[in-house]
């Protein structure tokens, strides 16, 4: 109502009559007192049975500062609005008013009809009889009185009531606000199976709220003309891209799960969305600002939307880290199931086709956890994954992890060739950055005999002193490692002997009687425990030297 002539109507400082201040509209503030406009009350004017009733005449009100008035126009356009609430009771003609909050509507009246004169109040003087009317409304008579309205207001755009404007903020709000941000927050704070479908849940709720609120919001901007306004262009552009996104999300999914990364597609979807959601948020303010509201509004939608905003900002950048730094610590958990494939070597056993290299989103690599653990299901592996640990990336854990990998393999890696890079491709991962020379593709070690540890046995490079060293030197390698596994072995053994060595003297010493017991079960074991093989003399003992106990 940029430069429109208002007369704002009432309760005077006493409560008993009604103040009448003549305004010019100034757009999107509260409109300023007109002191040009030259007012006088009229006999009639008052509050009565809680009704206010303003008569008054206006000598110049035919122009003002921003427009005029044809007083032969049978079709003026006018506008009615009002507000309910508590009363301003004030007889300052600038007092702070507020925005209409109860059904207004513009109509248009017929100035001709209107009844009066320079001498004549038409609200009083028994000789004139206005006509009958079926509505009421406010009109200037020969440019130097008001009188009623002779007929009927028919709004030209229709009432619609201040519910439908709430609404349209309310939801608008939550979905730009609320639901958006909160489906983008989800997406990366969390990592659960199914969590894209909740992703995808969250946003298309919003979508749907948002799209009630644009309908909403097509029809009070049609009604009142604001269609030309930066708010609802913003609003038509921001919703008319939210309904790319559903379809920019889904060949996302299907990108990142072919490729396992992100593709050109995904960094739109992305990008787009956070751009929509910040000017979604921006635009919100712009309705306001265009529907005039109260200050306190304005400012409680400010410290919402800048709270959700700078959390929204603050996940997505922890997000980002967290993907990046994934594929430093996160690949070695697909090994782990290549290591478990080059023991057992039946793809029904270790599925590589499902183990995914190329993982940075905890959600991705989580299956690789599964398959490593159905794989120590299958085989009778009694070794949980601490899945937990692993993915919160703790080096402890990680190395104890890694270490009893190392060993699991020592003891049961079959032997003969395994072709790494093959059934890597088999699993969908990149391809080696180079080409390996011959052997280097493949692990290959030497079967040995017993219980002994079977580790991968060094290929042969460029020997120094012909094919006759490097045989030997191979051999070498094998025969230590067969030291060193029966080493290991016999401590591991000697550590339980010891074990249970000490649980018996410990039980005797606390009930002599049991070591006095030859039958006992407790000197039974006793007795294998120091029980030697014939032939075997235990050396004799050097005078003054103390034993060592071992722990």
């Amino acid at each position: 109502m940029d430069g429109a002539q208002i007369f704002v109507a009432y309760t005077s400082g006493d409560g008993s009559n009604v103040t009448v201040s003549p305004r010019i509209g100034t757009g999107y503030i509260m409109p300023r007192h007109n002191a040009d406009a030259q007012i006088t009350m009229l006999e009639g004017t008052g509050v009565s049975d809680g009704m206010m009733i303003a008569n008054f005449k206006c000598t110049n009100c035919n122009s003002w500062s921003g427009g005029t008035m044809d007083f032969t126009d049978n079709q003026a356009s006018w506008i009615h609005a009002a507000y309910t609430g508590s009363s301003i009771n004030s007889d300052d003609t600038s007092a702070t008013i507020r925005q209409h909050n109860t059904a207004h509507a513009a109509f248009n009246w017929d100035m001709t009809s209107a009844k009066g004169g320079s001498s004549v109040n038409p609200f009083v003087d028994s000789n004139t009889t206005p006509p009958p009317s079926t509505g009421g409304g406010q009109g200037n008579g020969n440019g130097n009185g008001n009188g009623n309205g002779g007929n009927q207001i028919e709004p030209s755009s229709g009432p619609f009531s201040m519910t439908m404007l709430i609404a349209h903020g309310v939801l608008a709000s939550l979905a730009m606000v609320i639901f958006f941000p909160l489906g983008s927050i989800t997406i990366r704070l969390f990592s659960f199976s199914g969590l894209i479908w909740v992703h995808a849940g969250i946003q298309m709720l919003a979508l749907f709220l948002l799209t009630a609120a644009v309908g909403l919001g097509i029809y009070i901007a049609t009604k009142l003309n604001y269609l030309s306004e930066y708010h609802p262009i913003i609003g038509l552009v921001v919703f008319a891209l939210m309904w790319v996104q559903p379809i920019g999300g889904f060949l996302h999914h299907l990108g990142y799960k072919k490729h396992g990364r992100r593709t050109i597609v995904s960094h739109a979807h992305i990008w787009l969305g956070r751009a929509l959601i910040t000017l979604g948020m921006i635009n919100g303010g712009l309705g306001l600002k265009l529907a005039d509201n109260s200050k306190s509004g304005e400012i409680a939608y400010g410290v919402i939307a800048g709270v959700v905003f700078v959390a929204w900002v603050a996940v997505s950048l922890f997000g980002e880290f967290k993907r990046t730094r994934a594929p430093l610590t996160q690949k070695h958990r697909a090994a782990f199931c290549q290591i478990m494939d080059s023991i057992y070597p039946n793809s029904v056993d270790v599925p590589m086709s499902r183990v995914k290299f190329n993982v940075n989103t905890e959600y991705a690599y989580l299956q690789n956890f599964k398959i490593l653990q159905n794989t120590f299901t299958k085989h009778q592996v009694d070794r949980p994954v601490p899945v937990e640990s692993l993915i919160k990336c703790k080096m402890q854990d990680n190395l104890e992890f890694l270490q009893w990998i190392k060993r699991h393999w020592d003891q049961f890696f079959p032997g003969g060739d395994y072709d790494a890079i093959s059934r890597r491709k088999a699993s969908g991962a990149p391809p080696a950055a180079a080409a390996p020379r011959a052997g280097g593709g493949a692990a290959r070690r030497a079967p040995t005999g017993g219980a002994a540890p079977r580790t991968r046995t060094p290929q042969a490079g460029a020997a120094a002193g012909g094919a006759a060293s490097a045989q030997l030197r191979q051999e070498n390698d094998v025969l230590k490692e067969t030291v060193t596994g029966l080493e290991r072995e016999r401590d591991f053994y000697f550590s339980k002997l010891r074990d249970i060595e000490l649980l018996i003297q410990q039980a005797m010493e606390a009930e002599p009687e049991l070591e006095k017991d030859e039958g006992g079960l407790l000197k039974q074991i006793q007795t294998i425990l120091y029980s030697t093989e014939e032939g075997f003399e235990i050396p004799a003992e050097t005078e003054g030297e103390v034993e060592e106990e071992t722990f």
